[in-house]
C-alpha cells in the first residue's frame, strides 16, 4: 500500500491511502473498534421502475399485423369468444403454476 498526496495543492486532510482489494480513505479515518460500516444500497421506487419497463416496452417490435386483425375483430364484436376467454384463463393460470 502506498501513500500519496493529489497533484497541485496538498490536501489538508493528509495523504489518501490506496489498497487496489478495499476502498481508498483517509490514512488517519480510522474506524473506532467495534463499530462496522453499513453495506450500500440503493432504493428504486415502483415509479421508476415501472418507467424503466414502459421505455423497454416502447424498443419493442411492433407486429402491426395482429394489431389491425384485433382492432377489426374488436370492431366486428367477433374478439371475445368463450374458447378465447378460456384460453387467457388457462394461460394466466399456467403463469402462476
Amino acid at each position: 500500500m502506498s501513500d500519496f498526496a493529489p497533484i497541485g495543492r496538498p490536501d489538508p486532510a493528509g495523504p489518501v491511502s490506496y489498497d487496489a482489494a478495499a476502498k481508498p480513505r483517509r490514512v488517519n479515518d480510522a474506524t473506532p473498534a467495534g463499530v462496522t460500516r453499513g453495506a450500500d444500497r440503493v432504493d428504486v421506487s415502483a415509479e421508476a421502475r415501472e418507467a424503466t419497463l414502459t421505455a423497454r416496452l416502447k424498443d419493442l417490435p411492433v407486429r402491426e399485423d395482429l394489431v389491425a386483425e384485433a382492432r377489426r375483430q374488436i370492431a366486428e364484436g367477433t374478439y371475445d369468444s368463450e374458447d378465447r376467454i378460456e384460453q387467457a384463463i388457462d394461460a394466466i393460470l399456467g403463469d402462476w403454476a
